[in-house]
């Protein structure tokens, strides 16, 4: 537990460090796990030995992984519907271009190999994004659990950062990202 908000990165990358596990999870403190979602995304993994990260499906995520729900249903509804809408899905798996680092899970190796995240950026963006694109040059796939959901509340943190503040640093995480991989393209490109 840090004293201070360290941002997302840097807390992430302290994690790795000590972390002892085969698999390793990002987790963030707004989300609330379903029953199954490791279970499920590790066999997934251990299926499928060219994916290098695997993330859950979610009801808030900036890409395919997030299914709509309204804002007025409950979180114990939209988890208990999340669920029965990845059965109904019956597939382990489809690939992504991106995924949304709420909950992202991985084998030691993989993270061992591509190293920690990078501390250049803000939190609040592009730091998921920066470590798909070297987990994809690596060689890994990128994969969506269509048998595992993790609700998200999203953006907790950043609900006391003014709207203005939160787009400054949207735009600086940006420029530190085409700077380094060129005209960003959205998962959703």
């Amino acid at each position: 537990i840090n004293e201070e908000n360290v941002g997302f990165s840097k807390a992430n990358n302290k994690g790795l460090s000590v972390a002892k596990g085969e698999y390793i999870v990002f987790l963030n403190p707004d989300t609330l796990v379903t029953p199954g979602w490791f279970e499920n995304m590790k066999v997934t993994l251990e299926k499928n030995p060219d994916i290098g990260l695997i993330s859950p499906l979610t009801n808030k995520v900036a890409n395919y992984g997030a299914l709509k729900f309204d804002s007025k249903i409950p979180k114990e509804k939209i988890c208990s519907t999340g669920i029965k809408i990845g059965k109904i899905l019956n597939a382990s798996h489809i690939e992504m271009k991106g995924l949304g680092f709420f909950c992202a899970m991985g084998r030691r190796k993989v993270f061992e190999e591509v190293g920690n995240l990078n501390e250049d950026f803000i939190t609040g963006g592009f730091e998921d994004d920066d470590y798909c694109y070297r987990i994809a040059k690596n060689g890994h796939k990128l994969a969506l659990c269509l048998s595992s959901f993790v609700y998200h509340a999203q953006f907790k943190s950043f609900e006391t950062i003014k709207f203005s503040e939160r787009l400054k640093i949207s735009e600086t995480n940006q420029k530190i990202f085409e700077e380094k991989w060129g005209e960003y393209k959205t998962q959703l490109d």
